[in-house]
């Protein structure tokens, strides 16, 4: 018997895998440090400016997501701009990785943030326990 795949299912799906991006590459992650450290950078300040400015956007999301389609509409654009962003870092160093780590950090905020809507509109509450273990588990892989 096949299970149908729901939005909540996709959520969870989509993200795992920006959560796995967002671990190995922005917040501490060992890519971003192999590659400050291939183009002789400072890995440490660009990692604090991530987790600073993720912190910003998880902060502002309370104030400027409202309902879920918003949620969906940032997640979204955040997801493509977070995306988009990582290819700059595959180029050769310049003084455009300090803000577009800051860019990248604050769509981040925000894609973690919208998906509390996600989670809280797509889950019921006695599968929520297990999604969030579902989200660190498959996150961390």
């Amino acid at each position: 018997m096949k299970k149908k795949l729901t939005r909540g299912g996709l959520s969870l799906i989509g993200f795992c895998c920006f959560s796995a991006w967002n671990l190995s590459f922005l917040f501490e992650g060992q890519i971003l440090y192999a590659l400050a450290a291939k183009a002789a950078a400072d890995g440490a300040a660009l990692a604090a400016a991530a987790v600073f400015t993720a912190f910003v956007g998880l902060f502002s999301a309370g104030f400027l997501l409202k309902n879920l389609t918003a949620a969906q509409r940032v997640i979204f654009m955040a997801t493509c701009v977070s995306l988009a962003g990582s290819l700059l870092f595959y180029l050769p160093f310049t003084r455009l990785w300090q803000p577009a780590i800051v860019v990248l950090a604050y769509c981040s905020g925000l894609v973690v943030a919208g998906w509390g809507y996600c989670f809280k509109n797509y889950f019921a509450p006695e599968q929520r326990f297990r999604t969030a273990a579902d989200v660190l588990i498959f996150s961390n892989i």
